[in-house]
């Protein structure tokens, strides 16, 4: 199983991107032909309800709309094995499948071994074909999870495989040409410097994954037929239309092309080897006509032999589009701010409103999450004695890796990667980075989120399969103050934070204050005597004021 983010573009404004999740499912039967993915369910954030990621071998359970057939349920295994199958062009196409356009985010699973019912030859037959789209989930069983282990950074640089097909189709020319994709791609190419992806990896993930000209591929343009039908399984096929449409037939065919020109080219055996080792990324660049409502569509997360990525030709030019969407592949999830999924301008997860071309890194919690950033200082809040004032540097994210400051609520008696003290409710964890402007790391970081304080809540962990999303909570110039709400950290007890930003060097460094709070508001004798300021207001007795930097 794995997951498609799909991010749509809303003509009204200058955002990137906004999404909605699907759920694909494709058994194949023991000779390894595939089927036709299938829809089972659509909705927000169905991979962290879902608890499920690429690669993943599950069983499901659907009500469907089968014409004669003996029955509505019926149950399937899947597993990732590639893709949406070794789809082929031929014709004369058949009728086209009904449903509508599908947008958002989309999870599938692809070539899996087939252990249903009797019945289930018929459910994955011509039938959902045509009704697909209108099946209804009705269980979801884990049964492995798939090997997602290398996304994250362990010690070992992360070395990117891909190979990129270029695309012209019903009379659409390419959006890019090959020579000038590569002058985006690479840093060595011949005249003036520009913004590339190979840097673009060099810089935001401190030198971590690697994308270089030897391990990544462009081939064309290739020319795809405008219509005709892809084989979905040893007797059946289904229609596509490029002109029309852009589902999941369409994009079926514009990926099997394009590895047929590929190996055409001989490229196969690079291509096997690639998938052989796992994790090849399989991008597909589209003519800016096509009739897709996204400008990116790539698979969260790369457990399987390949994983894909779709860029519409509107973004061809544009490298954040297609860092997004790599990051995807890596497994991060989309970087939120003030109720919009999208909303952190500071991270290329996110960036709402956010159209400058050129290099936006992540917040500090993504970049933990992926293994490229590491704390300089973490405060476990549980440990501190309230009323306490705490002082720390923070050194520009672009100078180092070692850049942020951790907030930690979590329980310090569990291991690391357990859930928060206090799950179910768990409560968010807090990164803290000064992100600033450079002339190279976050050179289109928006004018008013520069050398400034970040405060970024995450509450997850640096595995592959952690499903949780951050969300930017403020970001301060010097002399401005944040603080958490007072939250139950453990049975009669609590906890929040106070910071305050006292001074930032630009693009240098900043300095901030931090006050652990145990009480709302100070009262009581006990309280006001006891020489903290335990409510965290900056007033302690007699009278001295906001503490300085020391």
């Amino acid at each position: 199983m794995s997951a498609l983010a799909l991010n749509v573009k809303n003509p009204k404004c200058n955002s990137r991107h906004q999404g909605r999740d699907y759920l694909y499912v494709s058994p194949v039967n023991t000779t390894d032909t595939a089927f036709v993915p299938v829809q089972v369910a659509s909705g927000p954030n169905l991979q962290q309800l879902l608890g499920v990621a690429t690669g993943d071998l599950v069983r499901v359970t659907v009500a469907v709309p089968v014409v004669a057939s003996p029955g509505s349920n019926d149950t399937v295994d899947g597993s990732e094995g590639g893709s949406w199958g070794n789809g082929t062009i031929s014709s004369p196409p058949l009728p086209p499948p009904d449903g509508a356009r599908r947008r958002g985010r989309r999870l599938r699973a692809a070539a899996a071994t087939l252990r249903g019912s009797s019945s289930s030859s018929s459910v994955y037959g011509r039938h959902l074909a045509t009704y697909g789209e209108d099946v209804q989930l009705l269980n979801l069983t884990l049964l492995a999870p798939g090997d997602t282990g290398k996304e994250v950074y362990n010690g070992s640089a992360l070395y990117i495989k891909s190979i990129t097909y270029i695309i012209s189709t019903c009379g659409w020319s390419e959006s890019i040409s090959a020579e000038d994709l590569r002058a985006q791609w690479f840093n060595d190419t011949y005249g003036q410097r520009r913004a590339n992806l190979q840097d673009y990896h060099r810089l935001c993930t401190y030198g971590k994954v690697v994308w270089g000209p030897d391990n990544n591929l462009i081939v064309g343009p290739v020319e795809v037929p405008c219509n005709g039908t892809v084989q979905v399984a040893s007797t059946r096929w289904a229609a596509y239309n490029g002109a029309s449409k852009c589902g999941l037939y369409e994009q079926m065919a514009w990926r099997a092309v394009g590895e047929a020109a590929a190996r055409q080219l001989g490229y196969g055996p690079w291509i096997d080897a690639a998938k052989a080792a796992m994790g090849l990324r399989v991008i597909t660049v589209l003519p800016a006509e096509v009739n897709c409502s996204w400008v990116g569509l790539a698979s969260v997360g790369c457990a399987g032999r390949y994983c894909e990525t779709y860029i519409k030709g509107t973004a061809a030019r544009d490298l954040p589009t297609y860092f997004h969407e790599l990051g995807h592949n890596q497994g991060l999830m989309h970087a939120g701010a003030h109720h919009n999924e999208y909303g952190d301008g500071s991270d290329v997860m996110g960036n709402a409103y956010g159209f400058a071309n050129g290099y936006l890194c992540v917040n500090p919690a993504n970049a933990y999450r992926v293994g490229w950033a590491s704390p300089l200082e973490q405060l476990q809040v549980q440990e501190i004695t309230g009323g306490s004032y705490l002082t720390y540097t923070l050194p520009a994210t672009g100078s180092t890796d070692v850049n942020y400051l951790l907030l930690n609520f979590s329980d310090p008696n569990q291991p690391p990667g357990a859930r928060p003290y206090s799950w179910p409710n768990p409560y968010p964890n807090y990164y803290v980075a000064l992100r600033s402007r450079t002339p190279s790391y976050d050179n289109i970081l928006p004018v008013k989120l520069n050398n400034q304080v970040h405060i970024t809540q995450y509450n997850g962990t640096a595995r592959d399969r952690d499903y949780n999303a951050t969300w930017e909570m403020a970001h301060l110039r010097a002399g401005r103050s944040w603080a958490t709400p007072l939250v139950e950290t453990g049975p009669g007890e609590g906890a929040g934070v106070n910071l305050t930003v006292v001074y930032v060097e630009p693009g240098v460094a900043a300095g901030v204050v931090v006050c652990v709070f145990r009480t709302a508001y100070e009262s009581g004798p006990e309280q006001c005597a006891n020489g903290l300021d335990d409510d965290c207001e900056w007033r302690r007795p007699g009278g001295r004021g906001r503490p300085q930097l020391q």
